[in-house]
């Protein structure tokens, strides 16, 4: 793996009620992977989420795949940065195979 990690961010949309309308991009950054030491806050599972909430000390949510999309506009109306790896959830069970 290279020293920088294709993620798909989120951007949040302009207009707070255009939620639906959500922009997918795909950006190099410097954003560490998610790790398998990486636990859903909800429930404890393996995250493939971060959401980092807008606030003054940028506070980190780490979900699951069942738990970001049961959140996932809420995250987005609040200006959420969105991490999202879910994609790798595809690979890790290929791995097993």
């Amino acid at each position: 793996m290279s020293s920088t990690a294709e993620l798909a961010l989120r951007a949040p949309p302009a207009d707070p009620d255009e939620v639906s309308d959500m922009t997918a991009l795909t950006l190099d950054t410097l954003a560490p992977e998610l790790t398998r030491q990486d636990r859903c806050d909800r429930c404890g599972a393996q995250a493939f989420v971060k959401a980092t909430i807008p606030t003054a000390d940028g506070m980190e949510l780490l979900f699951c795949g069942h738990h970001f999309r049961a959140h996932e506009l809420k995250l987005v109306a609040a200006g959420a940065t969105i991490q999202d790896e879910r994609h790798r959830i595809d690979e890790q069970a290929a791995e097993r195979v």
